[in-house]
């Protein structure tokens, strides 16, 4: 493994961005100091936090004295700055180099968010269903009511904290755009049904990759028989779908095949694996404790909408 010891990572196990940016790290072997940042307790919200990262947003890496934002830039700034013997981004000036580039750019487009609430507001439309536990934490319209509550919550703070009142009124803006689209049930559905051509798209390439590929037996990828950061993409979409239960909406035996492929073949890496297992006992010690706590925090209340995002590894939906 890399001797990266100054590599700090504050992320959210269950956040769709930090679980890209984890998924790399493992695949290259980087070492990394861990600092969990426990969005039920509101830290992100944290003066010392925002005072790191403006936007309130996870994960970021630090790098020595270099601080990165945003999963994108993370995951490119890894590449060229944190050598390893196993890269994930092919020579930018090369085409397939270019094209990988172009389909993480592509995978960007998709609003995970409201993919993510959407279901959650609207169980209905995941045809494998919530997981239980999901299930008995709110109801969509609890949800959506919690969502409202958070916004109100963070127009205090704003009258409270001078230094990021701007922050605070302007997460309390979004919250506010963002319930009304989640509660929405044709924007929810667009957004569903937008994924239908990213998966028809990733389907096209999986089964061009293969038949380019000398041997039938080699195991194939997005761009080839490497492993790249188109892949690291995917797979984390792919995760995501699977937890809300409609992946099965997007690829099967018959639909899009060359997907199904790709998803047996990417659970079964060590650092799929090792991201499954490590998101499990971050359940444990982050999720866990706050839903068995009875609190009428608002904060409390919108971090339990939240826990979709980090209880599913606990349950092995994989």
């Amino acid at each position: 493994m890399a001797n990266s010891t100054d590599v700090t990572l504050f992320y959210f196990p269950g956040s769709y961005y930090s679980r890209r940016v984890l998924l790399a790290l493992y695949e290259k072997q980087i070492a990394f100091i861990d600092r969990k940042i426990n969005i039920l307790l509101g830290i992100q919200n944290e003066d010392w936090y925002l005072s790191m990262n403006p936007k309130g947003e996870i994960p970021v890496l630090k790098h020595g004295n270099v601080i990165v934002c945003d999963s994108t830039d993370i995951l490119e700034y890894i590449e060229d700055n944190i050598p390893t013997d196993k890269r994930l981004l092919p020579p930018r000036d090369t085409q397939v180099g270019k094209d990988v580039m172009a389909f993480c750019k592509y995978l960007n487009t998709i609003v995970i968010d409201v993919i993510t609430y959407g279901i959650w507001t609207h169980p209905e439309r995941s045809p494998e269903g919530l997981n239980l536990l999901l299930r008995l934490l709110a109801k969509p319209k609890e949800t959506v009511h919690r969502l409202s509550s958070l916004a109100a919550e963070l127009r205090q703070k704003a009258e409270k904290n001078d230094k990021f009142k701007d922050y605070f009124l302007s997460k309390s803006q979004h919250w506010d755009t963002f319930v009304a689209q989640i509660d929405d049930t044709e924007t929810v559905t667009r957004h569903l049904d937008g994924l239908e051509t990213v998966f028809k798209r990733a389907d096209a390439l999986l089964a061009k990759s293969k038949s380019d590929a000398v041997s039938k037996s080699i195991e194939t990828w997005l761009f080839g028989e490497s492993f790249t950061l188109a892949d690291v993409y995917m797979v984390a979409l792919i995760d995501r779908l699977n937890f809300l239960g409609i992946s099965c909406r997007y690829f099967n035996v018959e639909k899009n095949p060359n997907v199904l492929r790709f998803w047996k073949q990417a659970r079964t890496r060590p650092s799929f694996r090792k991201l499954i297992k490590e998101s499990r006992w971050s359940f444990m010690s982050l999720v866990a404790p706050k839903i068995l706590k009875s609190t009428a925090s608002v904060l409390m209340g919108i971090a339990v909408v939240g826990v979709a995002v980090g209880i599913f590894v606990a349950l092995g939906r994989t």
